[in-house]
């Protein structure tokens, strides 16, 4: 080839490889017009079903004081209960952080859990008459069968007390057992008696059992609900609207509140800017105000495809709002649950002292 024709291809291979990083370079500029919006992280920590002082950071298992009415009892159900449930307290932080083993937190901010326990069990014996297999005849015959039905209740009133002795709410938590209804009587494939002594559990382990449900329950109401998400802030025009990125950026959310109040007045029925100021507002602690603009978002994308990430936010924000309202003074709740399939029986009630 010539020197003009190797020229040629020099120049064409530095115009094709100068045209790629163009390509390379328009799409990383989209990517960063993309990308270049600040995040929003909030995060809100929900009390449990049992409201606490906002003081109180975490809970310790105290004394129990128990009440026996059972036949064949052996164990300390006292001590028990008392271990089950400071092993389910151990991962309960009243604010939510999940470290509730934390041994720096001041006495002060410690409350403790302790109560009285109604343990009642009921063995019904006797016999009846049954039709058994005989290896000998080779035939089912009839015989007298010891029968057995063990009832069991377990009634655990918990008591929440600041160390000085300062009584903050109450739980009771009733579980009852059946061993007729107790699936693992019948055995694997539902062909044992279900009145079969042999088959009975011991009337420790049945109480024992009912016990660390009636802690796992306690735990479960006192852990209170994290509601966390992470929204992307969607770009918009006009110069109130970059500041209010701006500001977002640098988690000043309540300057951010500011800039987006005014991007909104000038574009009213821009979905994408009231669902900014919703989320700065929400960062902000401003919740009504959230709500008022997810509200809004949703309602400026109805006529198109529709808002889900407004309308998650929306729901996040109306339930913040409810649960702020419900624990603005302590409550008082009760709640029953039931289900005749099972070998036990439930009932809740929970009371709270302001």
């Amino acid at each position: 080839m010539t020197a003009d024709g190797r020229s040629a291809d020099f120049c064409r291979g530095h115009i094709m490889k100068a045209a790629r990083v163009a390509v390379v370079a328009m799409w990383t500029l989209a990517g960063l017009a993309a990308g270049c919006s600040p995040s929003v992280s909030v995060r809100h920590v929900l009390p449990g079903a049992l409201p606490l002082p906002p003081d109180v950071m975490l809970l310790r298992a105290g004394r129990f004081a128990v009440r026996t009415k059972a036949e064949g009892a052996a164990a300390d159900y006292a001590s028990f209960l008392k271990a089950a449930l400071d092993k389910r307290l151990a991962g309960v932080a009243l604010d939510g952080s999940g470290a509730g083993g934390a041994a720096e937190t001041p006495a002060a901010k410690v409350a403790l859990v302790g109560g009285e326990v109604d343990v009642a069990v009921r063995n019904a014996a006797g016999e009846r008459v049954g039709r058994r297999w005989n290896p000998a005849t080779k035939k089912n015959e009839p015989q007298t069968l010891p029968t057995l039905v063990r009832t069991a209740e377990v009634r655990v009133t918990f008591t929440v007390a600041r160390q000085g002795g300062q009584r903050l709410g109450a739980a009771e938590i009733l579980r009852m057992y059946s061993s007729a209804a107790d699936p693992a009587v019948r055995g694997e494939l539902g062909l044992e008696r279900a009145d079969d002594p042999a088959r009975v559990p011991s009337v420790d382990s049945i109480v024992q059992g009912l016990l660390t449900e009636c802690a796992e329950t306690f735990a479960h109401m006192a852990q209170p609900l994290v509601l966390s998400a992470e929204m992307q802030l969607r770009p918009a025009g006009g110069d109130s609207a970059r500041a209010g990125m701006s500001a977002a950026a640098k988690e000043d959310y309540a300057a951010a509140v500011g800039h987006f109040r005014k991007a909104v007045e000038a574009a009213r029925d821009n979905g994408d800017v009231r669902f900014d100021l919703a989320a700065v507002a929400e960062a902000a602690g401003q919740l009504e105000l959230a709500a008022e603009q997810y509200q809004a978002a949703v309602d400026n994308a109805k006529a198109k495809e529709g808002d889900a990430e407004a309308k998650e936010s929306l729901a996040r924000v109306r339930r913040v709002i409810a649960a702020a309202k419900a624990v603005g003074g302590y409550c008082s709740v009760n709640i029953e649950l039931s289900d005749s399939l099972s070998c036990c029986g439930w009932h809740n009630s929970l009371s709270c002292d302001g």
